[in-house]
């Protein structure tokens, strides 16, 4: 992935191909010092801005970048700086982020036996691993006619028909933000992303796990409902009254494609959820409430040990593909929240085995400390990216991105920090 290019982007037969050598000026940038930051989640929250928004040009070298920026010393003086690994989710998924990180730590911990030096520019290594195969190339996934009907009617049949056959799912009291997308940025432009970030204690987080355990509910099913009570609040403070909202919630197909557990490529998938927040519901979760995030994590659960019936696999039926993401790019948001969880970065395990691993770097002097993940907004996406991620021991991160004009609200950022303030507190008041 990290040797790849696209040849002929624009066209209606795009292909990938490997350069012969890589010229680290273009994949390198080492920013100024954020020393002058008020706060680390300021730092890191400017050093994602600077990174989504900025262009990587994925047919002339390969479109991936790593971002250094050095922070204030940290306890006994250790250098402390963050690394920040901007790719194109053309190539690669939100896990492909996690192995590149645990390969670059991997690399620092033995530095000792690497050898280098200060030309920036080197041959392709004959050792590096060839581009994954295709999703649909990787492994066999199998569709059943119930799964694929209604989509496929819905995508070409007209309107009155749809409804006549009883396949119209479109239910306008859901939340989808703005009646229309933003146009879209010239031709060669970047489509641009607004983001906000916090974070959550570890101590925190390990109190609400101990809490989900005992209602059968895993971390992301939480979330999934917390987000939706905190857009409900946020839109009634604003005069708007929706209570449904539809949420996109991505999954990892590796855990099914045996062989493929190490590999950077795009492997996700995902299912679909219509959250209906009960009229009485309050700050703290209730039954229902809970139940709810119960029926998401038996769903995530499910949906992940299978390759039966995946919504990617639905893409191979797509005769031209940029004709159609072009369409869908004009369409309006029919998904309020995407919520995006890549779990916990543990440097202790290695990508090929589940073992710890047992090797002197054990006790090495690197440490990653921190982990968070953001997803730039999508033209064809949700109304709302949520992302999250943390290291081994480290505190949860929450990021929400957004394509500027997408939320329906005159005060967008206000309003996203509001429904994120609100879903870190919601968080920290389960006991």
């Amino acid at each position: 992935m990290l040797t790849t290019i696209v040849v002929n982007a624009e066209s209606e037969r795009p292909r990938l191909a490997s350069v012969s050598e890589i010229d680290m000026r273009n994949h390198l940038l080492v920013l100024d010092d954020l020393r002058a930051a008020s706060d680390y989640e300021t730092a890191v929250q400017a050093l994602l801005h600077k990174a989504q928004n900025d262009k990587l040009d994925f047919t002339s070298y390969p479109a991936w970048r790593l971002y250094a920026q050095s922070l204030p010393s940290g306890s006994a003086g250790h250098l402390t700086f963050m690394a920040a690994f901007s790719y194109s989710h053309v190539l690669a998924d939100g896990t492909s982020g996690l192995i590149f990180h645990r390969t670059l730590l991997d690399t620092l911990q033995r530095r000792d036996r690497t050898s280098f030096d200060d030309d920036a520019t080197f041959k392709t290594p004959t050792y590096a691993r060839p581009l994954a195969p295709a999703l649909n190339r990787a492994a066999d996934f199998p569709i059943s006619s119930s799964f694929l009907i209604p989509p496929f009617v819905n995508e070409f049949f007209p309107r009155w028909l749809v409804r006549r056959l009883g396949m119209d799912f479109e239910d306008k009291e859901v939340w989808i933000g703005a009646a229309a997308r933003p146009p879209l940025p010239a031709a060669g432009e970047l489509l641009p992303t607004s983001l906000l970030f916090k974070q959550v204690p570890q101590s925190d987080i390990q109190r609400v796990l101990v809490v989900c355990r005992k209602f059968r509910v895993r971390l992301t099913g939480l979330l999934a409902v917390l987000i939706a009570q905190s857009l409900r609040k946020a839109l009634q403070a604003r005069g708007q009254e929706y209570m449904k909202f539809n949420a996109m919630l991505p999954i990892d197909l590796r855990r099914c494609m045996p062989g493929h557990g190490d590999v950077m490529a795009n492997y996700p998938s995902g299912i679909e959820e219509k959250i209906v927040i009960n009229e009485a519901s309050t700050e703290a979760m209730n039954e229902d409430d809970w139940a709810i995030a119960r029926r998401i994590t038996e769903k995530l659960a499910s949906k992940s040990a299978t390759r039966k019936d995946q919504l990617m696999s639905l893409l191979k039926y797509i005769s031209n593909f940029r004709e159609w993401i072009i369409k869908e790019a004009t369409k309006p948001s029919d998904k309020s929240f995407e919520l995006s969880n890549i779990g916990v970065f543990d440097p202790t395990m290695t990508e090929r085995s589940a073992a710890p691993k047992q090797d002197d770097s054990a006790m090495s002097s690197w440490q990653v400390q921190d982990v968070v993940f953001s997803q730039s907004a999508l033209a064809t996406g949700a109304t709302l990216h949520v992302n999250v991620g943390s290291a081994m021991n480290g505190p949860l991160s929450i990021t929400m991105t957004w394509w500027p004009g997408m939320l329906g609200v005159q005060d967008e950022e206000v309003f996203v920090g509001e429904v994120l303030g609100d879903v870190v507190l919601r968080l920290e008041s389960i006991k």
